[in-house]
C-alpha cells in the first residue's frame, strides 16, 4: 500500500491495524522488512501494518509512518499539521524547536487542542529523511496525562533507528518531553546554592539560603513549592504544555489557578506588565 498524505490521518487514531500485542516490559520492535527498530515501552501495545506502525497505551498513541510520497521533511510536516489542525478543535502550534529522528535533522512541531474524540490533547510531529526514506512520527495523548506519558514518548522518539539495530539511535536525541536525569529528594534542604529537581524531572532550580523546596499536590497535579523558613512567603513552580498566546495570557491563567484552586478567597493584588 502506498502511504500518502491523503490517508496519513487514518493511521493516527489508536486502532488495531493488524494484531496488537501488549508488553509488560520495554522491548524493541524490529520492522519485518528490516527498515527500522523502535522501542515499545512497558504496557504499550504495538500494531503493525503495511507502511505504518502504531504504539498505543489507553488514549495515547505514537504512529510511525513510512511515507513513499516525495517531498522535503518540512513539506511533509506542513501537510500533517494542516490535517491535524482541520480535525482538532482550537489547534495551536506551540513551537518548532530543533529536533532529530534516527540521528538525522527532523522537521518538528508541538501542537495542542481538542482531538476528534473531544479530548484536550497534546501532540508532537516529526518528519525526517533517514537513509533516503521519509519517516513521520506522530505522538499524542490527553493533556491530563502529559506528565505520565512524557518519559515513554521520549523513549519512543529517541530509540528510533534505521535498520536492525540496538535499543537507541546514534546521534543527538530528539526534542525531550521531559528530562530523564536521576531523581532527587522531594524536599530540598536550605543553604546557599542548594539545587532542587522535581521528582518528575519537569523542572530544576537553585534554592536560596534560608529557603526550602518541596512537592505539593494541586487537584492531582504536582507543583513545586519554594518557601522561606520561618516565614509565610511562597513561590509556586509548575511546568507543562502552554496553551496561552502571550506571557500576559499565561499570567492570567496562572492567577486563576492559584486563586480558584490553591488559595480560594485570595485575589490578585496587581498585574504587572510583561514583555514577550
Amino acid at each position: 500500500m502506498k502511504m500518502t498524505t491523503q490517508n496519513l490521518l487514518l493511521t493516527m487514531l489508536p486502532v488495531a491495524i493488524l494484531t496488537a500485542t501488549a508488553l509488560q516490559a520495554d522491548s524493541v520492535y524490529q520492522d519485518p522488512q528490516g527498515r527500522f527498530t523502535i522501542m515499545v515501552p512497558t504496557n504499550w501495545r504495538s500494531s503493525a501494518g503495511d507502511g505504518a506502525l502504531q504504539l498505543s497505551r489507553g488514549d495515547a498513541y505514537a504512529t510511525l509512518l513510512v511515507v513513499t510520497e516525495q517531498g522535503s521533511p518540512e513539506e511533509m510536516l506542513s501537510q500533517v499539521i494542516g490535517q491535524m489542525s482541520r480535525q482538532w478543535k482550537d489547534a495551536k502550534q506551540m513551537g518548532s524547536p530543533q529536533a532529530t529522528l534516527g540521528g538525522q535533522p527532523a522537521a518538528f512541531t508541538l501542537i495542542t487542542g481538542t482531538n476528534p474524540r473531544g479530548v484536550p490533547s497534546f501532540g508532537a510531529v516529526y518528519a525526517a529523511n533517514v537513509g533516503g526514506q521519509m519517516y513521520v512520527l506522530i505522538e499524542s495523548g490527553p493533556m491530563s496525562q502529559y506528565r505520565e506519558l512524557a518519559q515513554d514518548m521520549d523513549k519512543i522518539a529517541t530509540s528510533f533507528a534505521q535498520g536492525q539495530s540496538s535499543r537507541s539511535s546514534s546521534g543527538p536525541a530528539p526534542v525531550k518531553f521531559a528530562s530523564q536525569s536521576s531523581p532527587t529528594p522531594a524536599y530540598a534542604p536550605s543553604g546557599a546554592g542548594s539545587n532542587y529537581e522535581a521528582p518528575d524531572h519537569s523542572v530544576s532550580f537553585q534554592v536560596p539560603s534560608g529557603w526550602k523546596a518541596r512537592t505539593a499536590d494541586l487537584s492531582g497535579t504536582p507543583i513545586q513549592v519554594v518557601e522561606r523558613e520561618g516565614g509565610d512567603e511562597k513561590i509556586l513552580v509548575n511546568s507543562g504544555p502552554a496553551t496561552a498566546n502571550s506571557i500576559q495570557e499565561l499570567a492570567q491563567q496562572a492567577a486563576q489557578l492559584v486563586t480558584q484552586q490553591l488559595f480560594p478567597g485570595f485575589r490578585v493584588a496587581s498585574s504587572p506588565r510583561f514583555s514577550q
